[in-house]
């Protein structure tokens, strides 16, 4: 092929000259040569771990991507007759220095980038998102449970995509377990706020989910942070048949609902919508769900590990983070296979229809409705006192509930 050959003569060519180097993936190029000018290779701007790329984190991400990079650079076509390269995008570490969003734009068009991956929080992947729609220019978030990817529409943003589920997953993993472990028309009381809209809707969600598996909600409101003291209402629940509870409140409400319950000796057991943290880490019985700990269980990061050691020589610290960064790389180069060279601009469509992604023993499809999977496997848990064990992973599909 003439990509490689040229590839090769300018090897020779330049073998005694010093080559460029820096934080980038991809071959080595020889000064004076522009392999993304010429033709023959894509740019991939990397956002960086909160933690920086200095840190355990940012080099396990840049490990797993140099690895992707490799497995394709070294085969005999590349990507659709194109080589790949990842670079390190470095963002302040000062917080009252401001992010130049449109100056990073700028400075990515120059390199003709065509598509971003990001590590960082929602803060910043949410101030791209409008930026990036005018550029046309791809986003794949590591991440993306509390960003919602739909536009003024209700449509899933054209260029923006994430491997985590919407964090509504969690009403939908919690119904599950309830059907796989209550007797059908057992009570379930829902505590929530109806003066936060977000969990006011997740509330009526759940609602919903619970009639349709044969349970009989029953719904306990409170009216903002002021409403602690919902002992009485509590008891009127559990006279009407409720046996389990569930807290849609924030940490906060959701320890104030259990000292509650203790004082007044109720056998209501707490099952909590929102994420894992270690306020409730010794509230022995306590129920919740987590889409990140199937893959921190994941017993194929053993071998993933060793699989980067036996391509780069470096010991991966945090082999999670490597294996969600592998799939996030492997996701773009899916969707880059698929799309003609000529029509890059097609690029969007094809990251959003990918299929055969590795996210450790899980092989994830993209739903084009959601810009997510299609599902993830979510690990339901429950406090022995001490730390979080295993009850059920439950397979939870990303157009199961509404961002």
């Amino acid at each position: 092929m003439f990509r490689r050959t040229r590839v090769v003569l300018f090897l020779l060519a330049f073998l005694y000259v010093s080559f460029i180097s820096g934080p980038e993936t991809g071959l080595a190029v020889p000064k004076g040569v522009d392999p993304v000018g010429e033709g023959w290779m894509w740019q991939i701007a990397v956002i960086p771990p909160s933690e920086g790329w200095n840190s355990p984190q940012g080099e396990s991400v840049w490990m797993a991507l140099s690895f992707a990079a490799g497995e394709v650079n070294e085969s005999h076509g590349g990507v659709n007759g194109h080589d790949v390269r990842f670079f390190q995008v470095t963002l302040p570490g000062r917080e009252d220095i401001p992010l130049d969003f449109p100056g990073l734009i700028r400075e990515w068009k120059t390199r003709r980038v065509i598509a971003v991956l990001s590590f960082a929080d929602d803060e910043t992947n949410l101030s791209l998102v409008p930026l990036l729609r005018v550029e046309g220019m791809p986003l794949l978030l590591a991440w993306g449970e509390w960003l919602s990817l739909r536009d003024g529409d209700g449509q899933p943003e054209p260029f923006v995509f994430a491997l985590s589920l919407f964090r509504r997953f969690r009403i939908v993993s919690l119904a599950e377990e309830l059907r796989r472990t209550m007797p059908e028309g057992a009570g379930i009381v829902l505590v929530a706020d109806r003066l936060d809209p977000v969990l006011a809707t997740s509330s009526t969600l759940l609602d919903r989910l619970l009639q349709d598996r044969g349970f009989v909600p029953l719904p306990v409101w409170v009216a903002g942070a002021g409403d602690k003291d919902v002992r009485f209402r509590l008891r009127e629940a559990e006279s009407a048949g409720g046996e389990i509870l569930v807290s849609l409140l924030d940490v906060m409400g959701t320890l104030d609902l259990w000292r509650q319950i203790r004082e007044t000796g109720s056998p209501l057991t707490i099952w909590y919508g929102g994420s894992m943290s270690p306020f409730l880490t010794d509230r022995r019985g306590l129920v919740l769900s987590d889409q990140d700990e199937p893959l921190l269980r994941d017993p194929s990061l053993r071998g993933f590990r060793l699989r980067i050691w036996d391509a780069l020589r470096v010991r991966v610290a945090d082999a999670a983070l490597a294996a969600r960064a592998y799939a996030l790389a492997r996701w773009f180069l899916s969707g880059l296979g698929e799309t003609p060279p000529s029509d890059i601009a097609r690029l969007p469509e094809r990251l959003g229809n990918a299929t055969g992604i590795p996210f450790g023993e899980e092989i994830l499809s993209i739903d084009p409705a959601t810009h997510r999977p299609l599902e993830r496997k979510v690990a339901v848990l429950e406090s022995d006192g001490a730390g979080w064990f295993l009850r059920r992973i439950v397979s939870v599909p990303s157009g199961a509930f509404p961002e």
